[in-house]
């Protein structure tokens, strides 16, 4: 049975376990690097918007294993020469998956196209980072997102 000169220290360290479990939410939540939130997005309901850089995914819903067209639109914000390639690299958060960076083809003005297939994790993790670079290897763009 606690006494009560044991409830009031108790109570205190049950507060600041909250407060420091809050700030740890909000710092994973809005963190990603200098000056851009963590967008976590579903591909699967439309498109995403980070930083300039529009992102769709077809077929929906995105599968792991299954061939899907990667789409790309630059707004007028984010600058690079003109008919220049893109890449998108995959990566797992928490999650060595090998090396997974696909080549992005100009099909339009400012807009990039390329065949990805996302594999499919063995542990059976779902959520992956993807990463728009430009011809110099330079981040344009993450984008965090679910597959089936």
């Amino acid at each position: 049975m606690l006494k009560k000169e044991h409830v009031k220290p108790l109570t205190g360290m049950i507060i600041l376990a909250a407060i420091v479990l809050l700030g740890a939410l909000v710092l994973y939540r809005g963190n990603t690097g200098p000056g851009e939130a963590l967008k976590t997005c579903d591909i699967n309901n439309g498109e995403c918007l980070v930083s300039g850089v529009l992102l769709t995914v077809e077929p929906t819903p995105l599968t792991a294993m299954r061939e899907t067209v990667f789409r790309v639109m630059l707004q007028h914000t984010v600058t690079v020469p003109e008919d220049t390639s893109l890449a998108l690299h995959l990566f797992m958060p928490g999650m060595d998956m090998g090396t997974n960076r696909f080549k992005l083809q100009p099909i339009g003005q400012r807009v990039y196209s390329g065949r990805v297939v996302v594999p499919r994790c063995p542990s059976g993790k779902k959520l992956w980072r993807a990463v728009v670079l430009n011809y110099g290897a330079q981040e344009l763009a993450e984008f965090y997102f679910e597959v089936q």
